[in-house]
């Protein structure tokens, strides 16, 4: 466009093009209420792992898996799992969309169930916490007690994370059909 005017336009043309930027509205601030590296990637993936959009939660999911494997993973892991029984997004997540906080719970235990296959070192010291979860009848849904049974399976088949054998064999029946037992 400003190829087409006349060299003299040019400049009036470019002052009209940033005063209408500079009108537009300022950009609002994040509400988070964290501190540490860990709390603020946390933060980011439990409102990825809720988008409405399936396709932010795929990658969110990838994201955090990368993430989960780096040096801070047993940290990061603790704060994701401290988010479980929120139901909201904070300051990552826009107030007008629903936030889907089931699919916040689906997608972060999925994630470290990968994990706790992939590097069970990072998750080692949550074993107990995911068959908590695994076997709580008050999780919402079954989807979700089933990526926790996974991971903390996982965890109970690496030498030196066991869970005692009551608890295992618990966790190999729950959620599993009464009928075929």
């Amino acid at each position: 466009v400003v190829d087409a005017l006349p060299t003299e336009r040019r400049a009036d043309y470019l002052e009209w093009s940033l005063e209408r930027f500079e009108e537009s509205e300022p950009t609002p601030e994040l509400a988070i209420e964290a501190s540490t590296r860990a709390e603020i990637l946390a933060a980011l993936l439990w409102a990825l792992f809720a988008n409405p959009d399936k396709r932010v939660r795929w990658r969110a999911a990838h994201a955090g898996r990368q993430l989960l494997q780096g040096k801070s993973g047993t940290e990061l892991a603790a704060k994701l799992l401290d988010l479980l029984n929120t139901r909201e997004g904070g300051g990552f997540s826009d107030p007008s969309l629903q936030f889907y906080w089931i699919a916040g719970q689906t997608w972060t235990l999925m994630t470290l169930a990968r994990v706790s296959a992939e590097c069970p070192e990072v998750l080692a010291p949550h074993t107990e916490r995911l068959a908590e979860i695994a076997l709580g009848r008050n999780w919402p849904h079954a989807l979700v007690r089933h990526h926790a049974r996974c991971a903390a399976l996982a965890l109970a088949e690496q030498p030196g994370y066991e869970l005692n054998r009551e608890t295992i064999e618990e966790l190999r029946l729950a959620n599993q059909p009464a009928c075929c037992w």
